[in-house]
């Protein structure tokens, strides 16, 4: 580097965090080498007009549509909680993250509920073949009673579980 700064046909552009800034100044004479411009983060219209336009790749990427209030609510929060990313980068990271948290919900949604309707069939198999023993044996009544009971809760504990996977696909 040191030897293309002479030659003024040379053009060098780099970017870097103020972090990296400090320690590249710490580690050599960088302000004699280049000429430091410091840019600052983009207003909030301009990053979600970036998200906007990722928009379309991340739904397809994800298989989930993306409204313009996450869009600007994204921005917000990357905004209100700015840690080591600038905005827009660190708005882009949260929606990526968001969606796939969302997808990994429903995710784990879908599985439980699959695992009741499961859980249903097998006690549904069980009372049908406890049906002819239960005129004959109060123990087997007592039994019959018991999974009648258990795919009464699983079928409550499975309609809350589609109702909940509906209103999560619906937000």
């Amino acid at each position: 580097v040191s030897q293309s700064r002479y030659q003024s046909h040379t053009t060098c552009i780099a970017t870097t965090t103020p972090l990296q800034l400090r320690q590249l100044e710490a580690q050599t004479p960088i302000q004699y080498l280049f000429q430091i411009l410091e840019v600052p983060e983009p207003p909030r219209e301009f990053c979600q007009r970036v998200l906007q336009h990722w928009k379309s790749r991340l739904e397809t990427h994800h298989r989930l549509s993306i409204t313009p209030e996450a869009i600007q609510m994204t921005v917000r929060l990357a905004q209100d909680n700015s840690g080591r990313q600038f905005l827009p980068e660190s708005a882009l990271t949260l929606l990526d993250l968001s969606c796939a948290r969302k997808i990994w919900r429903q995710t784990q949604m879908l599985q439980a509920s699959r695992k009741g309707e499961r859980r249903l069939r097998q006690l549904i198999e069980q009372r049908a073949l406890m049906a002819p023993e239960v005129e004959e044996s109060p123990a087997a009544r007592k039994a019959f009673e018991q999974i009648k009971q258990e795919i009464l809760a699983t079928e409550i504990q499975l309609q809350e579980q589609k109702s909940q996977i509906h209103i999560e696909c619906l937000s």
